[in-house]
């Protein structure tokens, strides 16, 4: 469900801007929040900077992986987000 709110270009970054991030990446945080891309790397930057939440996602990606991996499931099956 996206979230319909008023973004003014100086509000703090939401709540769940970070975990969003670690869960949906860059096109998932532009499609839940509608904010602009200039305001994105704001957040972003309040949020430990691009570099650390592109690290954290990358993390929770190959966890998803290797346990998907351990469930038996070749890298072809699984559809990744």
């Amino acid at each position: 469900m996206r979230i319909k709110i008023y973004i003014g270009p100086m509000d703090p970054a939401p709540e769940g801007f970070r975990r969003r991030f670690i869960l949906d990446g860059w096109r998932g945080v532009e499609h839940w929040y509608g904010a602009r891309t200039a305001v994105n790397r704001r957040w972003a930057e309040e949020c430990g900077g691009l570099a650390v939440l592109q690290a954290e996602r990358r993390a929770y990606r190959d966890a998803q992986r290797a346990s998907v991996a351990g469930q038996g499931h070749s890298a072809r099956q699984v559809r990744h987000a």
